[in-house]
């Protein structure tokens, strides 16, 4: 079901599998994690803002330096690092210190400006605990138990004249 899943689109194999994967390729090739490494769920808030934001534009916005033999194994390597640092942050719950980066989120903001306000918001509220999904617009918080879906929804209601829908959701495993 992979091969096909990959033809009806590049994320489309994750929902094949239950729990936390590793993506790789387009995000076709789908490596589920070990359970033990993933037992525990994580709680977040899915924003989904009134404004699509097209995909190819934004990876034709994306101003990415080409890269040699060199600097690829370079960036594997760094990337490498980041996902074990990331993943030792989410199981001590230091929320905070994940660093979470979307290297579209400038070329997206550049298709649509818009978000930059709906950022700036997630930023004060939740400092280092959102980042936008893929090319967007959807972004995501890693929440906290206190944190309320409702509550948010009214700050981002009086802040940006516009409705953005948010969704609690819980990281699972099967």
């Amino acid at each position: 079901m992979q091969p096909l899943a990959a033809e009806l689109g590049s994320d489309v194999a994750f929902f094949l599998y239950g729990g936390w994967c590793r993506c790789l390729g387009r995000g076709e090739k789908v490596e589920p994690l070990e359970k033990d490494k993933t037992s525990m769920p994580i709680n977040l808030f899915l924003l989904f803002p009134p404004w699509p934001v097209s995909t190819p534009l934004v990876y034709k916005k994306l101003n990415y330096p080409v890269w040699d033999g060199k600097s690829n194994l370079r960036a594997l390597t760094e990337v490498s690092a980041a996902i074990q640092s990331a993943w030792s942050t989410v199981r001590t719950n230091n929320f905070m210190e994940l660093g979470l980066v979307n290297d579209l989120t400038k070329s997206a903001v550049q298709v649509e400006p818009r978000l930059i306000e709906l950022q700036a918001v997630l930023e004060k509220l939740y400092p280092g605990r959102w980042l936008m999904s893929g090319s967007g617009s959807v972004h995501f918080v890693v929440r906290e138990a206190a944190d309320d879906a409702v509550n948010l929804m009214e700050t981002l209601s009086r802040q940006i004249d516009v409705g953005i829908r948010v969704h609690p959701a819980t990281t699972f495993t099967p």
